[in-house]
């Protein structure tokens, strides 16, 4: 019960438990109002069919005193519309707990996944580089909902139906303390039997159902992520299978669960008309009168028709509860800033900075080294650079060599595990990172465009409301996209891109990623091998605007195409995490074998 509150305690805040309370005090109400509605039937009955009761009972006599009453007839008309009134207000009471249950569960399924994602997004790039996509939109759109409605929802349901069940058999007891002791060993021992011999078996269940949810979504994201590939290569029946697979556990566990959970509930429905016939015989042998038997068998039928449904919510929820007892465990283990899980870091992801770290003279690197985790190499070892301000710099190396290691760390997205980040005097560190990259722009050798418009995918991550449509103008002029929007694209800018840019082409795709780049106007321009999809025309058009930025913006580039560097100011080499070269780049075209090989690889890519 402990580990069960503090699981609670780890997912919810103290609002959300706080509603939780309150549900438990409405299913409590719930509970006492159905048990009241099922007593009340009682006294009624046993006017309605023996008058003189009324003279013999003292509560009764007292209820007909004290009100006035004077003939039978009036009495047995308020007993029934009483009986009436109970049950109403008990069925409002049970509505209304119903209505806040639901509000409670699916405000619960939208804060939960709100905070998961904001977890998610301020976690810093390391943890994006090992995370599967797949499992992070998993748990945010589907295990945070089974959550609610597979473990919260069920569990709400077992103890609503405990509290039920114990208020009606308590109301029985007093009444017929043998037969309700009968029926509870029946109807609680079929419960407890089967739940008993499935207990192990839906929790492996729950467990293979986690694990098939999540290599679905891997799969789908694979299969849609590389959609071109596979058409071309005939991979669809490929994908088809690795989906099937999966698919098929998690649709037998669910199944699974949901016949364990309706098992019971025909064989006792059975088992209690059965009973409530064999009880009414069994009361007329012993009292020998129909009359004396029939207020009895109201009763335990009425409280049969209650508690049936409640006494099936608690084996349903319980069994629901155990099903996706994983669940929980997992969604905790994603919020709880536990020093085992992932690095959280203590970013506001509600502001923007206002102070921007302006660069004057130039960008340092000393000693800069940074590992991959669980990799057993420096990808930089000791980078020595420095990038003045208003130059252009390139770097250059095979692959592998840590190219875009280095632009990740001048972009701050990796954090230098020894050496220092200067902009000017100023050291970069985690509490000034967002006020430095506010000054930067990055255009990435794979572009990612959203389904939208042109407009938003040059403004990205702008309301339409605040977007400057001179700047986005301004900045697909600069990046040779212009023309092509306004002469060729239906609608200009407000045309729609299509799901990752798959309207326009490769070239175009990555001009509309530079003109992003420069929407806000940064003083640095980061390229990582963004000319690699542009063709011959464009690419030339592109180290033109390029040249020209280069008199007014300081430009790193990492290069793919050595065109691109001819006219920087400064070229880096670097081989295996470490600066090996640097020159212009006639310089090193004279003096560096290594370059010239490499000069000439990529001149013939």
């Amino acid at each position: 019960m402990f580990n069960f509150v503090n699981k609670l305690k780890d997912i919810f805040t103290p609002k959300e438990l706080r509603g939780f309370v309150i549900l438990l005090f409405l299913t409590i109400a719930t509970g006492i109002s159905q048990a009241v509605s099922v007593v009340s039937i009682f006294p009624f009955m046993d006017v309605i069919t023996n008058p003189n009761i009324i003279e013999e009972n003292y509560w009764l006599n007292l209820i007909y005193t004290e009100l006035g009453f004077t003939s039978s007839s009036d009495f047995i008309i308020f007993l029934g519309s009483a009986t009436l009134t109970l049950l109403i207000v008990s069925n409002a009471i049970s509505a209304f707990t119903i209505w806040y249950k639901a509000k409670f569960v699916w405000a619960n399924n939208h804060s939960i996944s709100k905070r998961l994602l904001d977890i998610y997004l301020r976690q810093n790039y390391p943890f994006f580089l090992s995370k599967n996509s797949a499992d992070v939109s998993k748990n945010i759109l589907s295990e945070v909902q089974l959550l609610t409605t597979g473990y919260m929802i069920p569990l709400l349901h077992a103890i609503s139906g405990v509290i039920i069940s114990l208020t009606i058999i308590g109301s029985i007891f007093i009444v017929s303390p043998y037969a309700t002791l009968f029926a509870i060993l029946i109807f609680g021992g079929i419960y407890g039997l089967i739940y008993t011999f499935f207990r192990n078996k839906l929790r492996k269940s729950g467990k293979s159902r986690l694990n098939a949810n999540q290599e679905r979504f891997s799969v789908v994201n694979e299969a849609f992520g590389g959609i071109k590939d596979i058409k071309l290569k005939g991979n669809e029946l490929f994908y088809l299978k690795m989906f099937s697979k999966p698919s098929k556990v998690y649709a037998d566990t669910m199944a699974k669960n949901k016949v364990i959970g309706e098992l019971p509930k025909f064989l006792l429905e059975t088992l209690a008309f059965g009973g409530i016939i064999a009880f009414i015989l069994i009361l007329y042998l012993l009292y020998g009168d129909v009359g004396n038997v029939i207020p009895i068998a109201s009763l335990f039928a009425f409280a049969g028709y209650r508690l049936l449904p409640s006494l099936q919510k608690v084996y349903d929820g319980v069994t629901k509860v155990r099903f996706n007892y994983h669940t929980i465990d997992n969604i905790r283990k994603e919020m709880a800033n536990a020093e085992n899980i992932f690095q959280y870091q203590n970013i506001n992801i509600e502001e923007i900075p206002s102070e921007t770290i302006e660069l004057e003279k130039e960008i340092r690197l000393e000693g800069v080294k940074y590992s991959y985790p669980n990799s057993t190499h420096n990808s930089l070892d000791g980078v020595d650079i420095s990038v003045k301000k208003g130059t252009s710099v390139a770097v250059v190396g095979t692959t592998g060599a840590g190219k875009t290691t280095l632009v990740d760390v001048i972009l701050g997205l990796l954090l230098p595990q020894e050496g220092t980040i200067y902009v000017d005097d100023t050291k970069i560190t985690e509490s000034n990172l967002r006020a430095w990259q506010k000054n930067l722009g990055y255009v990435p050798q794979h572009i990612y465009l959203a389904n939208s418009s042109v407009k938003n995918n040059i403004a990205f991550g702008i309301p339409d409301d605040q977007i400057d449509m001179e700047q986005v103008i301004r900045s697909a002029k600069i990046a040779n996209i212009h023309d092509f929007v306004m002469e060729e694209m239906q609608d200009g800018y407000d045309t729609i891109v299509g799901e990752r840019g798959v309207r326009l082409s490769g070239g175009q795709r990555q001009r509309v990623g530079i003109a992003r780049a420069l929407y806000h106007d940064p003083d640095v321009l980061v390229l990582d091998e963004a000319t690699s999809s542009l063709d011959g025309m464009t690419e030339k058009a592109f180290v033109d605007a390029l040249n020209k930025l280069a008199k007014v913006k300081t430009l790193i580039i990492i290069a793919h195409r050595f065109n691109t560097i001819q006219n920087c100011d400064k070229i880096y080499m670097l081989e295996k995490g470490r600066i090996t070269a640097e020159g212009t780049y006639s310089e090193l075209l004279d003096s560096n074998s290594r370059f010239q090989l490499l000069a000439n690889e990529k001149d013939r890519k």
